[in-house]
């Protein structure tokens, strides 16, 4: 990334990075729960939540969460391949005992090969950037998801990444509405078609 310029290329950054949601205001975060919540009760979201939860989630709770939303985009993605509070993936297969990834003598084994497993609180951060959330996610605040310095903006990501999702769905419902549209005005089309060869059938027999 180009970052020759001055003073005021620096400032023009750090402003964009800036949120300007006021995310710490009390109504606008009770907005976001309520939004929240609405979207996991009405998805099928698979752990029982209360907006109560959504005030102050643990860090595990949120992990299933953006889990949960994200896999409208990625149905592949699952917290347990990740290293995090969450989770400890199991990794070279192995049941109990079993070498660990990067001993190197069993590399060949298991899913990886070995390598370290990513971590949860580094891939957060990234998906977000990758989708085009204007503000940076720190991975600080990802180890105490609840606290009230970190809550805040990752209430603020999780409602922006709903409203993505909301976008798409609205979309989605517009083309199959759209479909269904063009299906029955090709079906009225053939219909009429249909009708009128039977008329210049009954003509050429009356006649």
């Amino acid at each position: 990334g180009g970052g020759g310029g001055g003073g005021a290329l620096s400032t023009g950054a750090a402003t964009r990075k800036t949120d300007p949601r006021p995310l710490n205001d009390r109504h606008y975060m009770m907005s976001n729960i309520n939004t929240v919540h609405k979207f996991l009760t009405s998805h099928g979201y698979e752990r029982p939540i209360e907006k109560r939860q959504l005030q102050s989630p643990t860090s595990k709770e949120f992990f299933y969460i953006f889990a949960f939303l994200y896999r409208h985009i990625d149905p592949s993605f699952d917290v347990a391949n990740y290293e995090s509070g969450v989770s400890k993936p199991t990794r070279g297969g192995a049941k109990g005992g079993g070498k660990k990834a990067g001993d190197g003598k069993d590399g060949k084994d298991g899913d990886g090969g070995g390598a370290p497993a990513a971590r949860l609180e580094d891939e957060i951060p990234a998906i977000f950037k990758a989708l085009g959330y204007p503000t940076a996610i720190s991975k600080r605040s990802l180890h105490a998801v609840g606290s009230p310095h970190a809550w805040p903006a990752l209430l603020g990501a999780l409602t922006w990444l709903i409203e993505l999702l909301t976008y798409d769905e609205i979309c989605a419902d517009k083309e199959r509405e759209y479909a269904q549209q063009q299906a029955a005005a090709a079906a009225a089309v053939a219909h009429a078609q249909q009708q009128q060869a039977q008329q210049q059938q009954q003509q050429q027999v009356a006649a």
